[in-house]
């Protein structure tokens, strides 16, 4: 794998990398099921589901999550960049 060399690079890997979690992860629209019983009342029932943009069942906190750690991650790496080994 490749070395990355420079903060620009840093920062622009962490911003995709941001636009794969979100696009992956984040909920932004809802499943609806509703099942009906032939027999009894009361059993029949709906539910709504959060799903990302890609039909992935998420929440917040799946998405949260990996999003916070992409952001630490990218700002480790870019704060390690600029220190200089000592001599």
């Amino acid at each position: 794998m490749a070395a990355i060399r420079s903060r620009r690079a840093i920062v622009l890997t962490t911003i995709a990398a941001l636009v794969v979690v979100t696009i992956v992860l984040a909920p932004m629209g809802t499943v609806g099921t509703c099942v009906d019983a032939a027999s009894g009342y009361g059993e029949s029932f709906c539910r709504t589901d959060l799903v990302s943009l890609v039909g992935i069942p998420s929440n917040l906190f799946l998405w949260l999550i990996p999003f916070l750690a992409v952001i630490g991650a990218g700002w480790g790496m870019a704060r390690m960049h600029g220190r200089r080994p000592a001599p």
